[in-house]
């Protein structure tokens, strides 16, 4: 059986997989970070709950919630033309050049933001910080 693919195809495809890797594992760093700055704001708000003004912590998280889901709605977007780039390589299998711009392929930031992985997250966690602070 003969093999579809040549090395110097094989090796830009694992080039681009790797891309495709860390905007993934970036997204996800994303994720947590976010989650673990709320997290240290919900506590100092724990700890400092006789003061009056305490809702300022979620009200500082707001922000930081929305700048995380930019950053991750971002890594997502370039995620997703990665894989378009990979497709395209994947069609025509014969020769490589070893292009690794995938600026050529058309995705939006909101595309990216419609995504279940980046809005479920995101508004769930802004949805509570808005109930902390009128419960606060």
């Amino acid at each position: 059986m003969e093999n579809k693919y040549t090395d110097d195809v094989r090796q830009h495809l694992s080039f681009i997989q790797g891309v495709i890797t860390r905007m993934n594992s970036n997204s996800f760093s994303m994720k947590g970070w976010m989650i673990a700055i709320v997290s240290a704001l919900a506590a100092i708000y724990a700890s400092d709950s006789f003061n009056p003004c305490g809702c300022i912590y979620f009200i500082i998280a707001i922000p930081v919630v929305l700048i995380f889901c930019g950053l991750d709605a971002y890594y997502l977007k370039m995620e997703k033309q990665y894989r378009q780039l990979y497709e395209k390589v994947l069609d025509d299998p014969i020769i490589t050049d070893f292009n690794m711009s995938a600026s050529d392929f058309k995705v939006t930031l909101w595309e990216a933001f419609k995504s279940p992985s980046v809005w479920i997250l995101y508004a769930l966690v802004l949805v509570i910080l808005v109930i902390a602070i009128f419960i606060s």
